[in-house]
């Protein structure tokens, strides 16, 4: 799959919805995950941690 990017963010995600920070957490998590060579699915997961754990822009 080509890079992750923050409008497939906010498709697998609420919190990418709701804040752009989050989004691109998800996005910077889930390419990450992409190269080292996980499963879609992992990545989904591992970019969806992520934007959980991103704080909210002050």
């Amino acid at each position: 799959m080509p890079a992750w990017t923050k409008a497939d963010a906010k498709r697998h995600t609420k919190q990418a919805a709701k804040a752009p920070n989050k989004a691109r957490a998800f996005q910077h998590a889930a390419d990450s995950a992409a190269k080292r060579g996980l499963s879609e699915g992992a990545q989904v997961r591992i970019g969806n941690a992520a934007a959980k754990k991103a704080r909210p822009k002050a």
